[in-house]
């Protein structure tokens, strides 16, 4: 299933805004129910590099069946063109010159913001980083993982 943007935003923003203002607590059989979330953010991918096509020797199985039992954005953008800055934004929903980070591999941001990881450790989720953070170089779990291998 393809979902543009707004249409994901407004549904999952209505669902967590009826999450926090019904203040639930998820009991084991709720806990059972949550739907798993996979995010997986690629860095520098043309937008169009799997899913139409656009090199048919990419055989990615597992990516096109997520794809099609997923949602997809059709329609892009950055912040901030800069990686580290970029992710930031990702992660705490700000812009750079609020999060702090405004160069790669420089610094982590401001711990005092409340970052998506987080919010989901609070409704009952696991989280882990597996991958590249490309902020701040130091390689020590950040706050909002439950699990953090970086290469």
């Amino acid at each position: 299933m393809t979902i543009n943007r707004r249409t994901f935003l407004r549904t999952m923003g209505a669902a967590g805004a009826a999450a926090l203002t019904a203040g639930i607590n998820l009991n084991a059989a709720q806990a059972r129910q949550q739907p798993n979330i996979l995010f997986i953010m690629i860095d520098d991918m043309a937008s169009d590099a799997f899913f139409n096509e656009r090199f048919p020797f990419l055989y990615t199985p597992c990516l096109n069946k997520l794809a099609q039992e997923g949602a997809i954005f059709t329609n892009m953008f950055v912040t901030t063109s800069l990686c580290s800055p970029s992710r930031a934004s990702i992660l705490t929903g700000t812009y750079s010159h609020i999060h702090g980070v405004r160069y790669n591999e420089i610094s982590d941001p401001d711990p005092s913001l409340l970052q998506f990881p987080q919010v989901l450790q609070q409704h009952g989720y696991k989280t882990a980083m597996i991958g590249k953070w490309h902020m701040d170089s130091h390689n020590s779990p950040r706050q909002g993982f439950n699990y953090w291998l970086r290469n």
